[in-house]
C-alpha cells in the first residue's frame, strides 16, 4: 500500500512541475532522445549498454521498446538539469500521464538506478521493475537476474544482489556491510566518502542493518572478495515478509 501511495505522489509531483507540452520525440541508437529541448537522457534507470559488456547486444531491443512507447505520442517534457555531456535530464510524460522512464522499466529493457530523485519517484520505478521481473520481461527473460547470496555477481556489471547482512562495521571513515562469515572472500557492500555524507543527510544509519535482508545495486568489483559501493540510500531496498 505504501509503494502505491508513493507512486501516486510521484505522478502528482510531476503534474505541478514546469513542463513543455505536445513535444514530438525521436529515439537515438544509444537510447537517448531528441526533443525540442535538445538531446535528452532518461534518468533513474540503466539501459542494456550500461549494464556490462554482455548486455550491450540487447541495446537495440531497448531502443525498439522506446520507439513503440513513443509511437504517435506527443509527450510532456519536465526538464530538471543538464548532465555532464550537456544532455537534458528529467521526466517525460506520455499522453496517459505516465512517466516514460517507468513505462520503459516495466517493459524489462531497463533497470532502476537511483538518481537522487524523490522517494515517491523511486517507488514508482521500483514498482515497474518488480512487475517486469515477475513477468520475465525483456532483460529478465534474457538472463539478467537478482543474485541471491551466496551466489556471486559478475565483476564489472551493474548488478542487483540480495541477502542478509551478517555484520555491519565502521572501520575508520568507511562502513562495511558483510554478507558472509569471511569478509576476504564473501560479498561486501561499502559506503564511504560522499556516500556516507549522503546517508547522514537522509538520516539513514547503515550500521542498523545488521541481521536485515537487503536488495542492493551497483557496479560489482573485487576488493578482497566481491564488493559493491553504495552511493546513496536509494541503492538499497529493505526486504520484509516473503522477500526477506
Amino acid at each position: 500500500m505504501m509503494t502505491r501511495r508513493l507512486a501516486i505522489a510521484a505522478l502528482a509531483s510531476l503534474v505541478t512541475a514546469p513542463a513543455f507540452a505536445g513535444d514530438a520525440v525521436t529515439v537515438r541508437a544509444d537510447g537517448t532522445l531528441q526533443t525540442s529541448a535538445g538531446p535528452w537522457a532518461l534518468s533513474g534507470l540503466r539501459q542494456p549498454f550500461a549494464l556490462g559488456n554482455r548486455w550491450q547486444a540487447l541495446q537495440q531491443s531497448c531502443v525498439s521498446a522506446l520507439q513503440t512507447l513513443l509511437a504517435g505520442e506527443a509527450v510532456v517534457l519536465h526538464p530538471k538539469a543538464r548532465d555532464r555531456w550537456g544532455r537534458m535530464t528529467g521526466d517525460l510524460l506520455l499522453a496517459s500521464g505516465r512517466p516514460l522512464a517507468a513505462a520503459l522499466v516495466e517493459t524489462g529493457w531497463a533497470v532502476y538506478e537511483d538518481d537522487g530523485g524523490e522517494a515517491s519517484r523511486r517507488a514508482l520505478l521500483l514498482c515497474a521493475e518488480g512487475k517486469a521481473r515477475a513477468a520475465n520481461a525483456g532483460l529478465w527473460g534474457a538472463g539478467y537476474r537478482v543474485y541471491r547470496l551466496p551466489a556471486l555477481p559478475p565483476v564489472g556489471d551493474f548488478v542487483i544482489v540480495m541477502g542478509r547482512v551478517m555484520d555491519a562495521q565502521k572501520v575508520g571513515s568507511r562502513i562495511f556491510l558483510n554478507f558472509g562469515a569471511d569478509w576476504k572472500r564473501d560479498f561486501t557492500a561499502l559506503i564511504e566518502g560522499d556516500a556516507r555524507r549522503t546517508f547522514r543527510r537522509e538520516k539513514v544509519d547503515p550500521l542498523a542493518w545488521k541481521g536485515v535482508s537487503l536488495r542492493l545495486r551497483g557496479i560489482a568489483e573485487i576488493w578482497n572478495g566481491p564488493l559493491v559501493r553504495l552511493l546513496s540510500p536509494g541503492d538499497v531496498e529493505i526486504l520484509e515478509g516473503d522477500e526477506a
